[in-house]
């Protein structure tokens, strides 16, 4: 500062003019090009002493007078335009640049945390987490029971619960800052309370900025970032839902009845869900294009087609394998059984139409036909099963298959359909397959028995 103000005193020596009213006119003109960069230079000096912590401000007023001086001096120099108070502003808002100062440190730690590429996670559970409902002790919740028949899913009680899954270590950081924020927020006066509380909502909404911008690729294309991300977005809800009531009876009037953050539960619900079922679609169309590579399950006694189709089947388990074994670490299982119930249906719905299509099928044909299917069908049970423990505390548990596959059944019952003859359909066996309807069941028995002179009599008993 005193550098500045020495510069500034040699300049307005060095003047020289013949007149009082020129010596105006080039300080007007001086004051209209020099202040300008002037107080830029002096603003990122006063921008040094601006205190880093809220008690600091009370001691300020020990250098206030100090930096007030200095515009004394500039108005004495004539280098200040006389209508400019720039540094009486600066100080009487000293406030405003110490909380602007903290919230943009404060930011700039959340970004260096969400730009972060630790790619570890975290195993998080209800039992062990802070937020939802544990804030009520063991008192019992009641809610009504809300039942998606597009789901097929049930919510009661436990769907208000954090489900045990994995998380980013990024997300758990940012939701123990929210928690730390609060707690300064409970600490402080009412002024620094509502400025914790905005910073809270600020972190809040640079997460799903900066996550959904900077690791947008990932999110997108790589499955198993893609459930994580999902995770990281409920888990955050999870905690927002009842942050603000887990804080109200600490704050002080009148944030002891005001702050929440529920607004923000659907924002981020929606886009978990949004980047889920994003990843499922693409899922489902990877697997259904190579099963399109077949080109109908037609001919299979010639060894190419045969070779080609058994390659593509065991693309698409390995596939499922490989997100089975996955997901099954990353999300909570009843997400898990969806999500992998959801692919599995629609992979059997494809197959199903394929053998819809067939016009015409050898008993070679089939058998063939039978063996690659029946691959599907002892492999997917793996998909179902969950293991924990090892030893003898080594606990398998199989999931209900047929509460996650719509078209399980239906696919159990092709296989007998295939075992069928033709006489048992006939005697009134074809009745037992109540899966499929009494079309679909001519459309087989025609590829099967096509060429057998009973055909006509089987047409007309389910025609």
């Amino acid at each position: 500062m005193e550098k500045v103000i020495k510069f500034l005193e040699l300049l307005k020596k060095s003047i020289y003019v013949e007149s009082e009213h020129r010596y105006s006119g080039f300080i007007k003109i001086a004051q209209k090009i020099l202040w300008p960069e002037v107080w830029k230079i002096l603003k990122k000096q006063f921008e040094t002493v601006i205190p880093d912590h809220f008690d600091d401000l009370n001691k300020f007023s020990e250098i206030h007078d100090k930096l007030l001086s200095y515009e004394n001096q500039l108005s004495d120099l004539e280098m200040m335009p006389s209508n400019i108070n720039d540094i009486s502003n600066f100080l009487k808002n000293i406030k405003y640049h110490y909380f602007k100062k903290n919230k943009n440190e404060f930011l700039q730690m959340v970004r260096d945390v969400l730009q972060s590429n630790d790619q570890n996670t975290v195993e998080v559970k209800d039992e062990l987490e802070r937020g939802g409902f544990n804030i009520f002790g063991d008192k019992k919740i009641k809610f009504n029971n809300i039942k998606e028949n597009k789901e097929k899913s049930e919510m009661d009680d436990n769907s208000f619960k954090l489900p045990t899954c994995h998380i980013t270590i990024q997300t758990q950081t940012i939701v123990e800052i929210a928690y730390q924020k609060m707690n300064e927020a409970v600490e402080s006066d009412e002024l620094n309370a509502i400025e914790a509380i905005y910073n809270v909502r600020d972190l809040f909404v640079l997460f799903r900025a900066i996550s959904t911008l900077y690791h947008q690729d990932s999110i997108e294309f790589i499955p198993n970032r893609a459930m994580l991300f999902y995770n990281d977005c409920i888990y955050i809800a999870h905690h927002l839902l009842t942050l603000g009531h887990h804080y109200q009876s600490k704050l002080r009037p009148p944030l002891d009845s005001t702050v929440t953050f529920i607004d923000m539960v659907p924002t981020y619900r929606q886009l978990g869900q949004m980047y889920f079922k994003k990843q499922l679609r693409r899922q489902r169309d990877i697997i259904l294009n190579d099963l399109k590579q077949i080109n109908g399950f037609e001919n299979l006694s010639d060894d190419n087609k045969l070779e080609n189709t058994e390659r593509i089947f065991r693309n698409i388990l390995y596939q499922l394998d490989y997100l089975s074994k996955n997901w099954k670490i990353i999300l909570a299982n009843e997400v898990y059984l969806q999500a992998i119930g959801l692919l599995f249906n629609s992979l059997l719905e494809e197959i199903l139409n394929e053998v819809l299509n067939i016009k015409s099928i050898s008993n070679n044909e089939l058998h063939q036909l039978k063996y690659l299917l029946s691959l599907l069908m002892i492999q997917s049970k793996e998909w179902f099963t969950f293991t924990m423990g090892s030893g003898k505390e080594k606990i398998v548990e199989q999931a209900p298959i047929l509460k996650y596959v719509e078209l399980w059944e239906k696919f159990q019952q092709l296989f007998k359909i295939f075992e069928i003859s033709i006489n048992q359909v006939l005697e009134g066996g074809w009745t037992k397959y109540n899966k499929f309807s009494k079309q679909e069941l001519l459309t087989i028995f025609r590829s099967r028995f096509q060429h057998l002179p009973e055909m006509n009599h089987l047409e007309e008993l389910l025609e």
